[in-house]
């Protein structure tokens, strides 16, 4: 176990640094080095700001997928983020898996909306669009083993990866929740 102190001093010694600092937040979140959830919540929040695209990609990514926290303000960051407001494909790709870790089966209307609406764009991106599809099929209450089976064992990377006649319920599932 790090200190407090220690952690604060080591992530100011390497603020300046992109690589280490990226590898640290990552780091941060993982090895347990403090166990103070609260804590690390207010060192990723102070970095969602942050001008460099994978400081806040690895921000995101440790309050939502790492810490699964609920928090509107967070959820309206990555939403804002997945819909790709000046946002680089990474991301919008870590925005939206940390919405659908944080929020699975939690049938979040907004978040819902978001992945839908993304999802439904033929004009988008595949592999956004595939990770749209993951995402709201993890809202709604899905596993990943379970999206993996109803896709005939078939791993989803992109849109075009969907066996879409297999998900017909779920998707009018969404629908119904959506309108």
């Amino acid at each position: 176990m790090k200190s407090k102190e220690i952690i604060l001093k080591e992530l100011n010694d390497i603020k300046n640094h992109d690589t280490k600092l990226y590898s640290y937040l990552y780091n941060l979140v993982y090895q347990d080095w403090c166990g103070d959830s609260k804590f690390l919540e207010k060192i990723y929040n102070s970095f969602l700001d942050d001008n460099r695209s994978e400081i806040r990609r690895i921000s995101i990514y440790a309050l939502l997928f790492g810490l699964k926290i609920q928090n509107d303000k967070y959820k309206e960051f990555a939403i804002k983020y997945s819909q790709g407001i000046n946002a680089s494909s990474a991301l919008r790709q870590m925005c939206i898996s940390g919405l659908a870790e944080a929020y699975g089966e939690s049938k979040d209307v907004q978040i819902l909306s978001c992945f839908y609406e993304i999802y439904r764009n033929s004009e988008e991106d595949e592999d956004i669009r595939g990770a749209c599809f993951t995402g709201l099929m993890r809202i709604i209450g899905m596993t990943s083993m379970e999206i993996l089976r109803m896709n005939n064992d078939n791993l989803i990377f992109s849109s075009d990866d969907i066996n879409k006649g297999l998900f017909s319920d779920p998707i009018a599932e969404i629908e119904k929740l959506i309108n």
